[in-house]
């Protein structure tokens, strides 16, 4: 969401200087519900994929409170793997614990620390 966004790219943007990585924060704009919901736990497949252009990179993480509590759909019906396969790259829910954790297991000798 654009909320946690900028937030979010200030602490992304440590981890680049840190640890030598490329990982960039994209806001992702609510059409579904309207632009002034700007939490990422109401955000849509539908709204991701609008914000396709701003995507690069080798995987796609999307905060995990855009899915229903337990299950890997998102409020629009978009499934997990449907977004993954729409964008053309893996992805991964992830909370920022999870991405923290994520990031140590596969990247060890670059995040020893974490």
């Amino acid at each position: 969401g654009t909320l946690f966004a900028p937030v979010l790219r200030e602490l992304i943007e440590r981890l680049n200087e840190r640890f030598g990585m490329r990982l960039h924060v994209v806001a992702v704009e609510n059409d579904y519900f309207g632009a002034e919901i700007v939490v990422a736990g109401l955000m849509t497949g539908a709204c991701i994929l609008k914000a396709r252009d701003q995507i690069s990179g080798e995987f796609v993480v999307v905060p995990s409170a855009a899915f229903k509590s337990g299950e890997a759909v998102m409020l629009d019906g978009t499934t997990q793997a449907e977004l993954q396969q729409q964008l053309g790259l893996p992805l991964y829910a992830l909370n920022f614990a999870g991405l923290a954790r994520w990031l140590s297991a596969t990247h060890p000798q670059q995040f020893p620390e974490i």
